[in-house]
């Protein structure tokens, strides 16, 4: 379990979605704003971000040989990544006063491997597994929710150099994963109501608008919680 050494104030930020939602584009142009000095941040990704998360991600998404594992052990690779990432990256950030900005967090694992890959009997782990590694961690989760229909437009107009496996799956796959998103953050908006300030918080952001009117709405949300947190 990741041991919290400081009271953190400043959050976690990850970007969640399906595949097409325009997260990577969010991303890049957050990164030019902080290196202009408008706000602290590191950037990660999950799988990813520290040294051991790195590896797990070769694992998982270049390696053939975890695609015959079951489900319960490629969650299992998914989690220790994530405990990784939080031990080893996102922490230390935090308390260098940075803002963490996550290419996935958690919800991505509950919507892809859960419900995309339709496994959902993982569920209760997966909150126990959520409940260890992420206790203590004010997280601002930024979806970017977008339908399936017009994601999968958007994903058809890429680069046939640039397309990854999600982009082959069937339509069906990205309507699982869109429910699911649709049921973390649903269930993550209910527990906040039941408290005063709620640690984990959810930003709906409607990622089919124009990408400047999805970056605005984003930036706002990213200054905000810069700005509120730090002296």
């Amino acid at each position: 379990m990741t041991q919290l050494t400081l009271p953190l104030t400043l959050p976690i930020i990850p970007f969640e979605g399906i595949d097409g939602c325009g997260k990577t584009t969010v991303i890049k142009r957050l990164q030019d704003d902080s290196n202009n000095g408008l706000f602290k941040a590191c950037f990660t990704r999950e799988p990813g971000g520290s040294v051991v998360g790195e590896k797990i991600r070769s694992l998982l998404l270049q390696d053939l040989d975890t695609e015959d594992e079951s489900p319960l052990t490629r969650l299992f690779l998914f989690m220790a990544s994530r405990s990784s990432n939080i031990d080893k990256v996102a922490q230390r950030a935090l308390q260098e006063g940075k803002i963490v900005i996550s290419d996935r967090l958690d919800a991505s694992t509950y919507a892809f491997q859960l419900w995309g890959g339709e496994c959902r009997e993982l569920e209760k782990f997966f909150y126990q597994s959520r409940n260890v590694i992420l206790s203590g961690f004010p997280i601002q989760y930024i979806y970017l929710r977008i339908t399936p229909e017009v994601a999968a437009l958007r994903r058809a107009k890429r680069p046939e150099s640039t397309q990854n496996f999600l982009d082959k799956l069937p339509i069906e796959f990205h309507q699982r994963v869109f429910e699911g998103y649709e049921e973390f953050f649903g269930r993550l908006q209910r527990q906040s109501t039941l408290v005063e300030n709620p640690l984990h918080v959810v930003h709906v952001v409607d990622a089919s608008v124009s990408e400047d009117e999805v970056y605005k709405q984003v930036k706002d949300i990213v200054l905000r919680a810069w700005g509120s947190q730090t002296p």
